[in-house]
């Protein structure tokens, strides 16, 4: 397991297998705690179409969080931060509404006009 699977937390976006090696991209809806051998997720995306929009419990060595360091539109920042106060989540709703205030008093790292893709978070959204 990696470094990065042990500090996954709730929000987290993930890719993982199912026992019968279906791929599934989706995010963390529950703490996980240090010594977890489950991690608990919403579906956005999977092989097995019947599971998508669902939560499923997989086994923490098949799921490996995501890179989301790209930059999201003022939307995308609004609509995640609804999803961080809706998990409860209070570290990532402080790191949400930093980013949007940085970019509403138009801090130039944070304020890019041009619409990033973040594939995963797209694919939440449809």
């Amino acid at each position: 397991m990696s470094a990065d699977n042990i500090n996954m937390r709730v929000g987290d976006w993930v890719k993982g297998k199912t026992r019968k090696g279906e791929l599934i991209y989706g995010y963390i809806v529950e703490k996980v705690e240090a010594n977890a051998t489950k991690v608990e997720l919403k579906v956005i995306q999977c092989d097995n179409a019947r599971i998508v929009g669902n939560i499923v419990q997989l086994d923490r060595t098949t799921v490996e969080r995501l890179d989301t360091t790209e930059t999201f539109t003022h939307q995308q920042l609004e609509e995640l931060i609804d999803l961080a106060l809706k998990s409860r989540d209070e570290e990532w709703f402080m790191e949400l509404t930093g980013q949007l205030k940085r970019r509403r008093h138009g801090n130039p790292a944070t304020n890019n006009s041009k619409l990033v893709k973040n594939k995963n978070y797209e694919e939440a959204r449809d």
